[in-house]
């Protein structure tokens, strides 16, 4: 129920609104509507998901890549440089990640610190 300012408020306004203003319950044509638009959000979403299973496996790929780069580090290098050389590697790739994106340039100039004066 209304409150009797809220309508002295409305009066001001000009038009005292009621129920038949706005109806409780939705019109069969706005009931379609929300259904059909569900519909095509859930076609969508069912699309997305499929395209992101054919990628699955190459994303997944990359990984076993970083750890073999990182294994590869403490098979080639002493274990008084492996760890920092494999910090610094590891460092550039979460420089590198930046709202969403990879800036691969930010990661490889994080990773060539490392190198500098040396």
């Amino acid at each position: 129920m209304a409150k009797l300012a809220d309508l002295l408020n409305q009066k001001d306004l000009g038009r005292v609104r009621t129920m038949k203003d706005n109806p409780p319950f939705k019109t069969e044509r706005q009931q379609i509507q929300q259904e059909l638009s569900e519909a095509d959000e859930d076609s969508v979403a069912d699309a997305d998901m499929k395209a992101a299973k054919k990628l699955e496996f190459k994303l997944g790929k990359v990984y076993s890549t970083v750890n073999d780069s990182v294994k590869l580090i403490i098979k080639n290098i002493s274990d008084f440089n492996a760890p920092g050389l494999k910090a610094a590697f590891l460092d550039g790739l979460k420089v590198g990640i930046k709202g969403g994106q990879f800036d691969v340039r930010a990661a490889q100039k994080r990773f060539e610190k490392y190198f500098k004066g040396r």
